[in-house]
């Protein structure tokens, strides 16, 4: 049986790091679980290798969750959204093969019959992978390295990021930020996995400024 503790899904709400409109910054994020315990290592080896047994395992409990959440929005109204998978540089595509964030958004958009634009966002600078980098590090390194693909249309509708594993978020803010400098609305990611915070001295918060 899984852990609970690394099982149970996250919402959490990754807010602008600089001097801006917070609310306008808000991206509502939610994760399948915790990048940790048997959770954690199901979605490592979805990530290290697109056999359909791996994603086969991970993809029902994303599309579970977003088959909740969408529910909610529909219930408000809301038009059906466009998936926009986090892009990867095209040096670490080469090397694994594929590209996770881009195999569960096309999958969840055969399923439930949304668009998918997974050229929607393109990476045009990468430097260094970002595993060991502090918060701020991971800010500056992901700074200007999205663009919108010039042709990109999505009729009006809301672009909803799919990531495979978070961390401090920067990435996804990144992203966010870029597509609504060209007028796209984004107010929520998906991933299968959030990275857990260290112990702080105070209970923690639902709510991470990273």
């Amino acid at each position: 049986m899984m852990a609970r503790r690394s099982g149970r899904p996250r919402r959490l709400r990754l807010r602008s790091s600089g001097g801006g409109d917070l609310e306008a910054a808000d991206l509502k994020l939610l994760a399948a679980g915790n990048f940790a315990g048997v959770w954690g290592r199901v979605v490592r080896a979805f990530k290290e290798d697109a056999d359909p047994m791996a994603t086969g395992v991970v993809r029902p409990r994303l599309r579970a969750l977003l088959r909740r959440e969408a529910g909610r929005w529909r219930a408000a109204g809301e038009p059906d959204p466009v998936l926009v998978p986090i892009p990867m540089a095209a040096v670490r595509r080469r090397q694994r093969g594929f590209n996770p964030p881009e195999v569960l958004a096309e999958g969840l958009a055969r399923e439930f019959g949304w668009p998918c634009r997974s050229r929607a966002l393109r990476r045009v600078r990468y430097r260094r992978p970002l595993r060991g980098l502090s918060a701020a590090e991971r800010r500056r390194e992901m700074e200007g390295a999205f663009a919108v693909d010039d042709r990109l249309d999505l009729e009006g509708r809301a672009a909803i990021l799919i990531d495979d594993v978070v961390t401090t978020g920067s990435t996804l803010r990144e992203a966010a930020r870029t597509l609504r400098s060209a007028g796209v609305p984004v107010t929520r990611a998906f991933c299968l996995a959030r990275t857990p915070r260290r112990r702080a001295s105070r209970p923690a918060s639902r709510v991470f400024e990273s």
